[in-house]
């Protein structure tokens, strides 16, 4: 009999970790050509906005909007001045690689604190804490 209610005890923690676990899983969903997100239920909880929208990695995620592009919270705010330029979307580390309006690559924290310098041409994603950054040569080499 201690068995099985150490057994229903699992069970039910279980299923609450679950159901508060979905309670919070936003999914990328587009309507009329722009990307919000929506709950397990399928209703918007951040309204179609976003020119392009990416997952959702420790309660933020890579957005971009005719203001530029950034981090947005839960709720579909900037969690920094958004920038212009383009985006390497992986956030990794607690870093993510992207270039500033001249072009020049480098990488932030989830708060918008540059921990790399913005002055490379190339960058990819950091993996195991280190990324792989390069400048130009000539023409044909980054």
């Amino acid at each position: 009999m201690e068995r099985r209610a150490v057994f229903c005890l699992l069970v039910c923690a279980l299923l609450l970790a679950t159901t508060t676990y979905a309670q919070e899983l936003l999914i990328a969903a587009k309507k009329d050509g722009k990307w919000g997100y929506i709950n397990i239920s399928g209703q918007f909880v951040i309204q179609p906005a976003w020119e392009d929208a990416h997952p959702f990695i420790k309660g933020l995620a890579v957005a971009k909007s005719n203001e530029g592009f950034g981090l947005i919270d839960t709720k579909g705010k900037w969690a920094f001045t958004p920038r212009k330029g383009p985006i390497q979307a992986e956030v990794n580390n607690n870093r993510i690689v992207l270039a500033n309006d001249l072009g020049k690559w480098g990488a932030m924290d989830l708060k918008g604190k540059t921990h790399v310098p913005f002055e490379y041409d190339a960058m990819q994603s950091f993996q195991n804490g280190l990324a792989v950054a390069g400048l130009k040569t000539s023409q044909e080499d980054i």
